[in-house]
């Protein structure tokens, strides 16, 4: 697959962050980038001794473009930082890519499900292989074999469960991921709001500043880590949903 940099007006962004995280490490290239875009975060509830050091599953929302980014730039800086992300960012660059743990969705698609005005841009350029369902499902396996490995060791983890589009329900995945995690696994939800279909000028320098704010909500930690209770992985899901839907609603109402 082509490098995610050939997108227009994508290229020089995905380069800089590239050489930045080679030179300072994934979270400090991103708080760079983010200050050079100009763009206002709010970070509340942030508990910074958990989140430097310690195996953190770090589970928040992504119904548009600047979460990842706005979630990275608000932790602690810290050189094991991974995300599970769509395969096509593990091409933005070797370093950039070492932290991401891929996921694959085309599978979705193939079934009618709508797709995102930016998924079918990058599409168009990066001409992804197409899989699958199986082939998918069992790199997914992979991947989510991969995500416990790193947080058993000690790693921060960020996940993103709800589907980009259709139905925003949580994914199985988060279950089976929980499933496998040793007790000593932090799990934290972190909420953010005020991004928008507009995000992708944020990878245009000082363009932030004539966007909304972004605010990062924290939870407390809980601890749910060595097999999940006994509960299949879609009931793990769905209790989890449940719950972070309630106290995202509440930050909401606080805001």
């Amino acid at each position: 697959m082509p490098s995610i940099g050939i997108v227009p007006f994508v290229g020089a962004f995905t380069s800089l962050l590239e050489a930045d995280t080679r030179n300072f490490g994934l979270q400090a290239a991103v708080s760079r980038a983010v200050k050079r875009s100009g763009s206002r975060i709010s970070v509340v509830n942030a508990d910074y001794e958990l989140l430097g050091s310690g195996p953190v599953l770090l589970v928040a929302n992504h119904p548009h473009s600047a979460e990842v980014l706005a979630l990275i730039g608000a932790l602690p800086d810290r050189r094991d930082i991974y995300v599970v992300i769509s395969q096509k960012f593990t091409t933005a660059g070797q370093h950039i890519g070492s932290h991401c743990i891929p996921v694959y969705l085309s599978h979705h698609h193939q079934e009618g499900r709508p797709r995102t005005v930016a998924g079918r841009v990058m599409d168009f350029f990066l001409r992804p292989a197409r899989l699958t369902p199986e082939q998918e499902h069992e790199l997914n396996i992979r991947s989510i074999d991969d995500a416990a490995l790193r947080l058993n060791r000690g790693s921060l983890v960020i996940i993103f469960p709800e589907k980009r589009f259709g139905e925003r329900r949580w994914q199985p995945g988060l279950g089976h991921l929980l499933m496998k995690l040793e007790p000593e696994v932090k799990l934290v939800f972190a909420h953010i709001s005020g991004t928008s279909t507009a995000d992708y000028l944020r990878i245009i320098p000082k363009a932030g500043k004539m966007l909304p704010r972004i605010t990062v909500h924290f939870h407390e930690p809980l601890s749910i880590g060595g097999g999940g209770s006994g509960m299949h992985a879609r009931e793990i899901v769905s209790k989890l949903e449940a719950y972070y839907m309630q106290w995202a609603a509440s930050t909401k109402a606080r805001s």
